[in-house]
C-alpha cells in the first residue's frame, strides 16, 4: 500500500534527540504510540490507530495502555484539527528516526509534560508554540485530563494502579 503523506509528513528534520528532551520515561514512551496516531490520523487506510492500542497494552497492561492510548488519541486528534492537518512527525517503523524528534512530537509531549507536573505557565507557552498562538480549549481539556489521569507520581511513573482499601483497627 502506498501511502501519499510519507513523504510530506515524515520528511521533517529532526530537531532534538530523544535522550537530550526534558521528558521522563512514560513520555518517552508515549513518543512511537503518538507516530503511529498521527500516521493513522492522515492515511486512515494504514490501521496504525490499531497498531499504537497493541503497543500501549503490551507496554502498560491492557487496561491502562488502553486508557493511556485513549487519551493520547484526544489529544492528537485536537492537536490536529486546531493545527489544519499541518503537523510533521517521523516514521514509527523508521529505526533511523526513533531517537530523534520533530518540532511538533517535542512541542505535543512538551505540553502533556507540563501539564502532568501542573507547570502551568510552561504549558501555556508551549501550547501556543504548538498551535501558533491559539490557545484552544479543546486541546486544554485533552491535555488537561490526560494529565489527571496519568499525574507524576513517585518515581516518575503514571497513575496506573487502583486504590487500595485498607481495614484499619
Amino acid at each position: 500500500m502506498n501511502v501519499d503523506v510519507g513523504f510530506d509528513r515524515f520528511g521533517a528534520q529532526p530537531v532534538l534527540r530523544v535522550d537530550q528532551s526534558n521528558l521522563d520515561d512514560f513520555e518517552r514512551d508515549l513518543l512511537p504510540l503518538l507516530r503511529h496516531f498521527l500516521t493513522d490520523w492522515f492515511a486512515p487506510e494504514t490501521h496504525n490507530w490499531h497498531v499504537a492500542y497493541v503497543t500501549a497494552a503490551e507496554r502498560w497492561g491492557q487496561s491502562v495502555g488502553l486508557a493511556i492510548a485513549h487519551a493520547l488519541f484526544d489529544v492528537v486528534r485536537t492537536v490536529a484539527t486546531v493545527k489544519n492537518d499541518a503537523i510533521f512527525f517521523h516514521d514509527p517503523l523508521n529505526i533511523e528516526t526513533r531517537q530523534v524528534m520533530t518540532m511538533h512530537e517535542m512541542q505535543i509531549l512538551s505540553v502533556l509534560h507540563h501539564m502532568r507536573r501542573d507547570h502551568t505557565s510552561a504549558a501555556r507557552m508551549m501550547i501556543e508554540r504548538l498551535t501558533d498562538g491559539t490557545m484552544d480549549p479543546y486541546l486544554i481539556r485533552a491535555g488537561l485530563q490526560f494529565a489527571a489521569r496519568f499525574s507524576v507520581g513517585a518515581g516518575e511513573r503514571p497513575n496506573c494502579t487502583r486504590p487500595v482499601f485498607k481495614v484499619v483497627h
